[in-house]
């Protein structure tokens, strides 16, 4: 892994359809990361998608994807109740992980990937740490409406 140079090289655990708004084009917008690598169920599908994007490699198994010592990160986009078990593997192998919302399907299993990431042997980024979702101004923005009244007062 690159430690704290470089850019911030990330595999994608999927050919999902999310993939290139949420980490394709993000990516290759952002001179400080890059996306090197997919792996899918089908590994047909990740080689397709892999074309379609331009990413240099595809791996067969979600498992070789972890074991790349040429990726830093990994984007979760799988099905919500595959979330926590591949993010925890994520970490367990040393990968920053970027992950869909729901993190976990419940809180045990929270625990355990908050646990998992205590834990990381991921090493850190010099890149400053992401602004809270409530300071974001798409959240801001949205309460203003609701807080200053003109949708009535919030009942139960």
């Amino acid at each position: 892994m690159t430690g704290t140079s470089g850019p911030l090289r990330i595999g994608t655990l999927g050919a999902a359809r999310i993939a290139p708004a949420a980490i394709v084009k993000p990516a290759r917008e952002v001179d400080e990361a890059e996306l090197t690598a997919v792996a899918a169920r089908d590994p047909a599908k990740a080689a397709k998608f892999a074309k379609k994007h331009d990413i240099p490699r595809v791996h067969e198994t979600y498992e070789a994807l972890l074991a790349d010592d040429q990726i830093d990160a990994v984007y979760n986009p799988l099905p919500n109740g595959l979330h926590g078990v591949w993010t925890r593997r994520a970490l367990d192998a040393g990968k920053h992980v970027l992950c869909e919302k729901p993190l976990t399907a419940n809180a045990d299993e929270a625990e355990e990937v908050a646990a998992a990431a205590g834990t990381s042997p991921a090493p850190s980024r010099s890149s400053p740490p992401p602004a809270p979702v409530s300071a974001h101004p798409r959240s801001t923005g949205g309460c203003r409406p609701i807080s200053s009244g003109p949708t009535g007062a919030p009942g139960r």
